[in-house]
């Protein structure tokens, strides 16, 4: 095994010379066994020894290993060929190895991966207490550090064409690309509605289960990290403090849809959605922030939660698209809430409303009530919708200042339609809920039967 090389000194040189004054005696005899003893014997020792230690020192290996193996003083200078599955590799204590020991290890296994651990747990590898993977095929040298109490890990290239690592590579100067293209990772983890770690396996990353709504994500490993989340459910998108969503606003995924996320800092998040069918995201009016959206389908009522979006504007507006009744004939009303949807205005005198429009065969409508137990949007009876698509409408609705509980919550209204007698109806009209309160929920119903559309609400900034 390899070794450092240290000096060899001469022992028993010319030990206890003759006296050497020109007298004739026994002592002063040249003989062969007194000048081997004392001149060549320890001169071949000492070259014998030097050979031995230069050998030891320059016969590098390589040395191979298929089981697991500590990587001692005997390493030093060694090269180790390692090979074969669940290997690990362990390094002796860094303060005991000293500084200056190193040896390089290269993985011929084609396929497995070996692990390169340590002895003592406070020793660092590149400055961090933690194991580390030597991929396949993969070559480095260790080198005591002696300042860290650890070890330096200098990663080289696969002995392939191309170049792979398992631990971190930060890169501070330029990266110009040739004729080729970075091509990013991909990878797939159980979802979770605020701490899923979106930056954990490369830059396509796909969320299992849910539907979720995503209100946070695991913190980024550092400012302008992004990653591309594709959506292979119906996930939520909110907008708040640690997630700034395009438009100011909820977004509402399909299966399919992308989003494009970077990190504004470790924890605050941008989140740019993309529509699988490459249609337009933004669907906001000048002057208005989309706040909520949804569908109602086949439901008693429409409750829709405006308390919220309070920060977002003093005004708002509702819009129902693709209105449909379960019944023939019905009113559509309008009811609203104090108390966070647990029961809605409903007395008799609680609502003043005026609804007026036209009929296309029959003309004008006007109706009007000074005390009724909710606001009625379409105009007189006998110009209701028609059940089903076929008398399909929609709603336009604007609530003006529902949180200022000095205020009487006032609404204004357009409706189109169909009516149960075949004439299409456009109707306006104005109402309050005659009582100064803070009008937290609206709901809408039909006089009987069930409410479906689609519906989104505005702050009117």
């Amino acid at each position: 095994m390899g070794s450092k090389y240290t000096t060899e000194t001469i022992s028993g040189w010319d030990a206890t010379p003759p006296s050497d004054d020109g007298t004739v005696s026994e002592a002063n005899k040249v003989k062969y066994s007194t000048v081997k003893g004392k001149l060549s014997t320890p001169l071949k020792t000492a070259i014998e020894n030097i050979d031995s230690k230069l050998t030891t020192h320059f016969n590098v290996g390589p040395t191979a290993l298929i089981t697991n193996t500590t990587l001692d003083s005997t390493h030093f200078n060694k090269v180790i060929q390692v090979s074969g599955s669940g290997v690990t590799l362990t390094l002796s204590d860094a303060a005991t190895l000293t500084a200056g020991w190193f040896c390089d290890i290269i993985s011929t296994d084609a396929s497995n991966s070996v692990t390169l651990a340590r002895t003592t747990g406070g020793n660092t590898i590149n400055e961090t207490a933690a194991n580390i993977t030597i991929l396949s095929l993969q070559e480095l040298r260790v080198i005591v550090n002696a300042a860290a109490n650890g070890f330096l890990v200098s990663n080289k290239a696969r002995h392939s064409k191309a170049f792979k690592t398992a631990e971190d590579y930060t890169h501070s100067g330029t990266l110009t690309m040739s004729g080729k293209s970075i091509i990013d990772a991909s990878g797939t983890s159980a979802g979770h509605a605020s701490t899923l770690n979106i930056w954990s396996s490369g830059n396509y990353f796909t969320p299992t289960g849910g539907p979720f709504t995503f209100t946070d994500f695991a913190d980024a490993p550092q400012a302008g990290a992004e990653v591309e989340l594709y959506c292979d459910s119906s996930h939520v998108f909110t907008d708040n403090a640690n997630l700034e969503v395009d438009g100011d606003a909820n977004w509402a995924a399909e299966a399919g849809d992308r989003v494009l996320l970077r990190a504004k800092s470790t924890t605050v998040f941008t989140v740019h959605p993309r529509k699988k069918t490459g249609n337009p995201i933004a669907d906001q009016k000048i002057g208005y922030k989309k706040v909520a959206s949804g569908t109602a389908s086949a439901a008693a009522t429409l409750d829709i939660d405006i308390t919220p979006y309070y920060s977002y504007g003093t005004n708002f507006e509702v819009v129902l698209d693709s209105l449909i009744s379960s019944s023939d004939d019905q009113d559509l009303y309008l009811r609203v809430s104090t108390d966070s949807g647990v029961s809605y205005n409903a007395g008799a005198t609680d609502y003043k409303w005026v609804s007026s429009g036209a009929r296309t065969v029959t003309g004008a409508l006007v109706t009007v009530n000074n005390a009724d137990a909710k606001i009625i949007l379409n105009p007189s009876s006998g110009a209701n919708m028609r059940q089903g698509s076929a008398g399909s409408g929609n709603v336009t609705l604007t609530v003006f200042h529902p949180n200022n509980a000095a205020l009487k919550p006032h609404f204004k209204w357009d409706y189109e339609y169909q009516s149960a007698g075949e004439e299409f109806v456009g109707a306006n009209g104005g109402g309050t809920r005659y009582a100064a309160q803070d009008t937290d929920h609206i709901r809408f119903l039909f006089a009987s039967g069930n409410i479906s559309c689609n519906w989104a609400l505005y702050a009117l900034t």
